[in-house]
């Protein structure tokens, strides 16, 4: 995941976690969702294989699309980084103060 999302790798961290912890509250719901309907234990492991089925499925069309998209890009990859789209920052004004001395320029 990480060398996918070069660019971002707190994100692509934050997002495999995010993905973890759906998985693990979805397929026990939907186990309980089974035995509640009276399905019995066996159709668990049935609903499990299609969750299983249903990864593997989004896992080759995000590939597929992966390997689709790269082949078509002319190979460069522009990544802007916060440095390069920050807007400058303006100098300070100059100004003159009058002390018992007698004029003080400051910056």
């Amino acid at each position: 995941m990480f060398n996918v999302a070069s660019a971002a790798p707190t994100l692509a961290g934050a997002t495999t976690t995010w993905a973890f912890n759906i998985s693990n509250t979805v397929g026990p719901w939907l186990g309980g969702l089974v035995i509640g309907a009276g399905w019995g234990y066996p159709a668990v492991a049935w609903t499990a294989a299609a969750l299983a089925a249903l990864a593997v499925g989004t896992t080759a069309v995000a590939s597929r699309l992966h390997r689709r998209s790269t082949a078509t890009e002319s190979g460069t990859r522009v990544v802007a980084s916060s440095a390069d789209s920050a807007p400058k920052a303006a100098a300070p004004a100059k100004t003159e103060t009058t002390t018992a001395a007698g004029p003080c320029s400051t910056t």
